[in-house]
C-alpha cells in the first residue's frame, strides 16, 4: 500500500499538497465557501493568502491583475499555462477591529471573529492552515503572527520574496535579498508565537545556500522556495504597449511571473536549500502534474505548493496529481514518499571544475523504431554543429565519427528516439580532428 503523508512544520498531512497563496481560495474570510471545495479535491492543506494591517496602506491593483500568453514557437503550447500578475495578484484583506473610512477598504475588511471562522471551517474540513505574512518589519511581522496564533493557524509563511511591493516595505527587494533583515525579522516572530515558521525565499537572492542557511540559524522550522519572477511578459508588437495593461489603458510594471517555465529555477533553489539545511523544504515553481511534484521531492521538498496549475485547471489537479503519484509509487516498489524525497541532492553537483573533469564524452544513437524521419535533427546539426546526422530513407543515421555529443538532435526530436552511449576520450580526440577538418574546408 501507498503512502503518501508527510510530517511537515508538526503538521501531519494526508499528503504533500498545498495550495499556494494566490486567489481568493486561500483568503480566510472565504474558506466558509472554498473549504469543503479545496478539500475534497484531495488538498492536505493551505497556505493562506497574506492579510495587511490597517498600518500599512497598500492601495489596490488595477484590474485585471494576472495575464498570460503563449510563445508563437513550435513549443508555444508548453508556455501556454503560465501567467504574470502585478503587486499582489487580485486583492488582500484588511484586518482591523474597526470600520475603516475608505469604502474600497472596508469591503476587504476582516476582523479576528471572521478569520476564527474561516480556520475552523478549514479544519473541520481536515485541511492544514498556514498562513503567510508580508511584514514591513519586525514590529509588523510580530503583531500578525500574534494575530494568526490567536485565530487558529497550524503555522506561519513568511514571504520575503515577492518581487513586486518593496516599495512599501515588503518583499524580495526590500527584505528577501538582505540576509540580516531576513533574520531580524524571524527572531522576532519567534518571540511572540510559538507556531512553527516557515520562511519564502526569493530566486532573485545572491546566494541561496547562505541565505538558507542564515533563515536555519535564526530559528526558522522550515523553508519554501521560490516566489515568482520578475519579468515582463510580452508587448503587443502591433499597439507597443505591454501585455500585462490595466483595462482602461494605463501604464503597466515588470510583473512576478510562474507556471512551468520558472520549474527549471525552482528545482535548483530547493536542490540548494536542500543541501544547505537539514530543515524540510515546500517546493514551488512551474508544478503541474505528478512528474513534476516528484521531480520537486527528489530535490529535497517535503511538501509542494501550487497556484498556477489550479488556477488554469481548477481545483481537481490534485487528485490527478494524487492518482499519478499512487500509481509511479506502486510502479517503483515506493511505499512511501519518503522513500524517494531527497533521493537526488547528492547526485547533483554544484557547477564548478568537477562538473567538468567528471565529465564523459559520447555520440548520439538513434533508435529507428521509433524514428519518424521529420529531419528536425539533420537541420540543426547540419546549422549548428557537424553535420553528424541524415536522414536515409526515412530514418535518422548517425555518423559517430562526426557526432560532437553536444545534446542538440535530443532536444528538438519530437518522438524521444535519441539517446547517447559513452565513448573514449581517443574516440573523442579523433572525433574533434574530423570536425577541424570541416572547418578548414
Amino acid at each position: 500500500m501507498t503512502d503518501l503523508s508527510v510530517r511537515f512544520m508538526g503538521n501531519e498531512l494526508r499528503n504533500p499538497l498545498l495550495l499556494a497563496p494566490a486567489m481568493y481560495n486561500t483568503f480566510v474570510g472565504w474558506f466558509p465557501k472554498f473549504a469543503h471545495k479545496i478539500a475534497k479535491a484531495g488538498w492536505a492543506g493551505i497556505v493562506a493568502k497574506n492579510i495587511v494591517t490597517e498600518d500599512v496602506r497598500v492601495g489596490f491593483c488595477s484590474e485585471p491583475a494576472l495575464w498570460t500568453t503563449q510563445s508563437t514557437t513550435p513549443v508555444g503550447k508548453k508556455m501556454k499555462e503560465s501567467m504574470a500578475l502585478v503587486n499582489a495578484g487580485p486583492d488582500v484583506e484588511f484586518y482591523s477591529e474597526k470600520k475603516l473610512d475608505d469604502p474600497a477598504e472596508e469591503i476587504w475588511r476582516i476582523d479576528k471573529e471572521r478569520m476564527k471562522k474561516g480556520i475552523e471551517k478549514a479544519h473541520q474540513e481536515g485541511l492544514v492552515v498556514i498562513g503567510n505574512l508580508s511584514p514591513t518589519g519586525p514590529e509588523n511581522a510580530a503583531r500578525i503572527a500574534k494575530l494568526y496564533e490567536e485565530c487558529g493557524y497550524d503555522g506561519l509563511e513568511f514571504n520575503t520574496s515577492c518581487p513586486m511591493i518593496h516599495e512599501l516595505g515588503m518583499g524580495a527587494f526590500a527584505v528577501g535579498v538582505y540576509t540580516e533583515k531576513i533574520q531580524e525579522i524571524v527572531k522576532a516572530i519567534k518571540e511572540v508565537t510559538s507556531l512553527p515558521l516557515m520562511v519564502k525565499l526569493s530566486p532573485h537572492t545572491l546566494s541561496v545556500p547562505d541565505t538558507a542557511r542564515a533563515v536555519a540559524r535564526a530559528g526558522a522550522d522550515a523553508i519554501s522556495a521560490i516566489n515568482t519572477v520578475l519579468s515582463i511578459i510580452g508587448i503587443d508588437v502591433e499597439t507597443g504597449y505591454p501585455i500585462s495593461r490595466s483595462a482602461d489603458g494605463g501604464f503597466s510594471s515588470p510583473c512576478g511571473y510562474s507556471g512551468p517555465p520558472v520549474k527549471p529555477i525552482g528545482l535548483r533553489v530547493v536542490w540548494e536549500i536542500a543541501r544547505s539545511v537539514k530543515i524540510p523544504v515546500s517546493g514551488i515553481g512551474g508544478i503541474h502534474d505528478w512528474k513534476s511534484t516528484v521531480e520537486y521531492m527528489m530535490v529535497g521538498a517535503t511538501t509542494v505548493q501550487l497556484a498556477t496549475a489550479p488556477m488554469f485547471r481548477g481545483l481537481g489537479v490534485a487528485r490527478e496529481i494524487l492518482d499519478g503519484m499512487t500509481e509511479f509509487m506502486k510502479r517503483k516498489g515506493y511505499e512511501s514518499v519518503y522513500d524517494f524525497i531527497g533521493i537526488s541532492v547528492s547526485r547533483i553537483v554544484p557547477v564548478g571544475v568537477a562538473t567538468f573533469t567528471s565529465a564523459k564524452p559520447a555520440v548520439a544513437v538513434v533508435d529507428t523504431e521509433k524514428c519518424i524521419g521529420c529531419r528536425r535533427c539533420e537541420i540543426v546539426c547540419d546549422d549548428n554543429n557537424s553535420s553528424a546526422i541524415k536522414v536515409v530513407d526515412g530514418k535518422a543515421v548517425v555518423d559517430d565519427t562526426l557526432c560532437l555529443g553536444c545534446g542538440l538532435c535530443s532536444c528538438v526530436c519530437p518522438v524521444d528516439c535519441i539517446s547517447y552511449k559513452p565513448i573514449t576520450m581517443q574516440k573523442k580526440i579523433e572525433i574533434m580532428k574530423n570536425f577541424h577538418r570541416q572547418g578548414e574546408g
